[in-house]
């Protein structure tokens, strides 16, 4: 016959709360980790926290506006991508105007393309409203321009709230323009902001414009 063993009054119990109290102390330890371990130095910020934030600026490329006679015969055609040496207009004498350099042709202007990105490496704040508040007159002969670079810039002034910082990238929805372009914040010099971008097509024609921040991308 089996001998019967009394489990002994309250040791039960006792059991069950200490491992409910091990559980408890496990859980909130995992949670404290989770709270307090350092960031992944390689994670880049890809919210879209500042999503809406509205720039007003101005716009800078390396370009040169093409001045002809009336007479003279245009040959490069509207938006047109030039080779170096390749023939921009037939002048009145039969001979050939070549582009010194590639580059895009485009046929309208606003009497600004002698403004130029080399500028930007001293611009302050004070040098920004200057260029804002410049009224462009494009002369009578100008027959279009010549763009000599991709890369094109975004100049305006920081608003407070933006957290924005250089080398992070960010996509901008300008004025008169569907799609969102990428553009990255290159310089910060105080209250002016300095955005680098290479799209073409209609958006080589922005110039005093406003932009929309749609989103932070991160550090590229």
């Amino acid at each position: 016959m089996k001998a019967i063993h009394k489990r002994p009054d309250g040791l039960f119990p006792r059991a069950v709360t200490l491992v409910l109290f091990l559980a408890v102390c496990a859980y909130g330890g995992a949670g404290l980790y989770v709270r307090l371990r350092p960031a992944r130095p390689d994670a880049a910020p890809t919210a879209a926290a500042e999503a809406g934030i509205c720039l007003s600026g101005i716009v800078l490329r390396s370009e040169t506006p093409l001045l002809l006679s009336p007479s003279a015969e245009l040959l490069a055609e509207d938006n047109a991508r030039v080779p170096a040496g390749g023939a921009l207009a037939r002048l009145e004498d039969g001979s050939l105007l070549t582009s010194p350099c590639a580059g895009v042709y485009r046929a309208d202007t606003d009497g600004l393309e002698t403004l130029s990105p080399a500028c930007l490496e001293t611009l302050d704040a004070a040098g920004l409203q200057a260029l804002l508040a410049q009224a462009g007159t494009p002369d009578r002969e100008a027959r279009g321009r010549l763009i000599t670079d991709h890369a094109w810039y975004f100049v305006c002034p920081a608003p407070e709230d933006l957290a924005l910082r250089p080398g992070q990238s960010c996509r901008l929805r300008f004025s008169g323009l569907d799609k969102a372009l990428r553009a990255r914040l290159i310089r910060q010099s105080g209250a002016v902001l300095v955005f680098r971008l290479t799209a073409g097509g209609d958006c080589l024609s922005l110039r005093r414009c406003e932009a929309e921040l749609i989103e932070t991308i991160g550090f590229l």
